[in-house]
């Protein structure tokens, strides 16, 4: 049963659909009464509906997350003879008992407020209030005063003739930084053929759905074109060409490399150290070029390889007896450190039988430097050959919780909007 069927056969009494009315809504943000939101929120949790610090429950499905917010009529502030109006007045949604729809000019009203506490009016928002005819707008001037209102309705008609208030400008960014305190980084490791990809692409998908800004970064501690640059010429000067028989041999262990120039580097430990310090060096400023910038914005940064891989390749590529903990320092240090770092663990076999960019033999090295690896790192070890719509589903609901405890409000994102717009005109 979807989450609008669940609030309509669940709730005692009718609630009024604040956003898109069902089914065309992405998610659904409900205004409730007292009685309905206790009863809404057992129904809620008894269907396997999350929530954390606050009002915003969520159900992780393999269509995506169901987005179910409950919020309280008291954040809208309302007298109580307003408040039984807005339940009176609401309109009944096609196929549905107990879900209302606010009437044209209650909607006219709330997104006003919305309007006034984000500092903008985006397409969402325009149809709201163009939907209405002269009558709604009308209606909405007569009851502003006892919403206090009566700026915000100005301010939206304003906004709808595209003549903005400059305080528009300031009122944005602040509602922005409310929202997005600060990015977080959440990293995926494994071995090649482990699942990385696809676990990032649907980690993206379901949080770009619950409303956070997103993105993907690769960084890979091999992969910096610089370090080509630098050895290219001596490599140029030694005739040799790197790794001319395929993909078979493309990282091989320390020890076991049949290049002439990286030969000569193992050979003489003060050269290797250098080379070693240079390579993580590099990783190590990429890693923070490539995420800091959106960390500023705000955005959730996910990581196809991150810190565990850089240095579990260190170790790999360069003697597995080093520890490098100079250079291993120097990565963690300037790398943000992220807020969720998971490791998908399969068998060597299972790797080599999905991705042959390694042997057995050398998926075997690199799978054993992960297990010794990961437990220092903060890393979560999770089982990589579960199927992937499970482990995206657990991969998704940690990462929710934790950016639910590490910067979400107490309150909802809509009742915050709401009741910020209402304080903001208030100061005026």
């Amino acid at each position: 049963m979807d989450s609008a069927a669940l609030a309509d056969t669940a709730t005692p009494e009718p609630v009024v659909v604040i956003g898109s009315p069902p089914p065309s809504g992405r998610d659904l943000d409900l205004l409730v009464r007292p009685a309905a939101r206790e009863t809404l929120a057992k129904t809620l949790q008894e269907n396997e509906f999350h929530h954390r610090r606050g009002h915003v429950w969520v159900r992780f499905g393999d269509a995506g997350p169901e987005i179910v917010e409950l919020i309280s009529t008291d954040t809208l502030g309302l007298s109580p003879e307003q408040l039984d109006r807005l339940f009176a007045e609401a309109q009944p949604i096609d196929g549905y008992t107990s879900l209302l729809r606010p009437a044209a000019h209650h909607r006219l009203l709330l997104a006003a407020r919305r309007v006034a506490g984000e500092g903008r009016i985006d397409a969402k928002r325009r149809r709201a209030a163009t939907d209405p005819d002269d009558r709604a707008w009308r209606l909405a001037r007569e009851i502003a005063p006892a919403w206090q209102a009566e700026q915000a309705l100005a301010e939206l008609g304003r906004g709808l003739r595209d003549e903005p208030p400059r305080s528009w400008r300031w009122r944005s960014t602040v509602a922005r930084v409310e929202r997005y305190r600060s990015g977080a980084v959440i990293a995926i490791s494994g071995l090649d053929g482990s699942g990385k990809s696809t676990q990032v692409e649907a980690l993206v998908e379901t949080l770009t759905k619950l409303g956070y800004p997103t993105v993907t970064v690769w960084t890979s501690l091999v992969a910096h074109p610089s370090l080509g640059r630098v050895a290219a010429p001596l490599r140029a000067l030694l005739g040799h060409r790197r790794h001319p028989d395929g993909v078979e041999e493309l990282w091989p262990p320390a020890g076991e490399d049949e290049d002439r120039l990286t030969q000569i580097r193992e050979s003489r430990p003060l050269l290797q150290f250098a080379w070693v310090t240079f390579v993580a060096a590099t990783n190590a400023w990429w890693q923070a070029r490539a995420v800091r910038p959106h960390l500023l914005r705000g955005r959730i940064v996910i990581c196809d390889r991150y810190t565990l891989d850089s240095i579990v390749h260190l170790r790999y590529r360069y003697g597995e007896q080093h520890h490098y903990r100079a250079q291993r320092a120097m990565i963690r240090a300037l790398s943000p450190r992220p807020l969720r770092a998971y490791l998908l663990d399969v068998p060597p076999d299972t790797a080599r039988a999905r991705r042959r960019e390694y042997t057995l033999a050398q998926n075997e090295l690199r799978a054993r430097l992960y297990q010794e690896e990961y437990t220092g790192l903060e890393v979560k070890r999770l089982d990589g050959e579960r199927a992937p719509d499970d482990l995206a589903r657990e991969i998704a609901l940690d990462v929710w919780s934790a950016l639910c405890a590490d910067r979400d409000d107490a309150r909802p994102l809509a009742a915050r909007v709401l009741l910020g717009g209402r304080r903001l005109l208030r100061r005026r």
